[in-house]
């Protein structure tokens, strides 16, 4: 069993190692600034985001982009429709935080660091 103390090192290194880049938010600001603004429509400008994100960095950095979406956005015990427009925009103020400070590092499978990573899946 891995604790989160003993990977870290070994995930710093092949960080290091390969290049990092941060997530393109830039390219959908101003859906989040709509999505933000208007919590009606936040179904439609997922999917607007996620298909412009697949269409011009491909199916991971848009997967990427929906799996922060549901761990920021998710409530347990309520629709995201019914929260308050002040908890909405608290959960987007967060989920935006996030974003911004995303990191993506990519690793060739064909690597040593690559062969590493998917032998600990």
């Amino acid at each position: 069993m891995f604790h989160k103390e003993a990977i870290s090192p070994l995930l710093e290194s092949v960080i290091q190692d390969n290049p990092t880049y941060k997530f393109p938010i830039e390219m959908i600001s101003k859906e989040l600034t709509s999505m933000f603004l208007e919590p009606l429509e936040y179904d439609y400008f997922m999917i607007q985001i996620f298909k412009k994100l697949k269409r011009e960095y491909g199916y991971t950095i848009g997967h990427i982009f929906l799996q922060v979406a549901e761990i920021k956005m998710t409530t347990p015990d309520r629709d995201i429709y019914t929260l308050t427009t002040q908890e909405y925009q608290s959960k987007m103020d967060d989920f935006i935080s996030t974003l911004e400070n995303l990191y993506i590092t990519k690793v060739d499978k064909k690597s040593s660091d690559g062969e590493m990573m998917t032998a600990m899946i």
